[in-house]
């Protein structure tokens, strides 16, 4: 894990970026969500938005944070205080969506993400979630196998939400 790339300090990460595609604003090029708030969260956390673990010798000094994050980044989204005028707590549908490991972030949380909104409808995009299974068993095997040690060191919290509610 490279430290530049799991920081808010990433040279990549700008306080504002143009986005395309579903991000667009431009009612001839995203003629369905051109016009809707857009937010667009920064993968830091390096657990596929599921982790809850603190730093310690075993992790490298790395937090794996993610489902606090993005449980905190909703919460502040909703909140009349930090959010004046139209904010999330006024949504009448919410499209939540990922890419690559933000792609498997949505799987990993949109029940959550549901369950915090709700009743607002919530759909999912998964987008450009590429981890291809291998075809051969044995590879197969050792690819499950992988990935639940990883959810074990991030301690992984799989649709539920941080403060222990399913």
């Amino acid at each position: 894990m490279s430290p530049d790339l799991v920081s808010s300090n990433n040279p990549f990460y700008t306080e504002q970026k143009a986005f395309g595609g579903i991000f667009n604003p431009s009612p001839e090029l995203n003629p369905d969500f051109y016009n809707w708030t857009h937010v667009y969260l920064m993968y830091t956390s390096s657990d596929v938005w599921s982790g809850d673990r603190k730093a310690s010798a075993e992790t490298g000094d790395f937090y794996f944070r993610g489902k606090r994050i993005l449980t905190a980044v909703l919460e502040d989204l909703m909140d009349p205080t930090l959010i004046h005028g139209p904010n999330l707590s006024l949504a009448t549908e919410v499209l939540f969506g990922g890419v690559s490991a933000g792609a498997q972030g949505v799987k990993q949380n949109i029940d959550l993400v549901a369950q915090i909104l709700s009743p607002v409808p919530v759909r999912g995009i998964d987008d450009s979630n590429f981890f291809p299974l291998p075809t051969d068993p044995a590879a197969l095997e050792y690819f499950y196998k992988s990935k639940k040690e990883l959810a074990e060191f991030w301690y992984a919290q799989l649709n539920v939400h941080p403060s222990g509610s399913a």
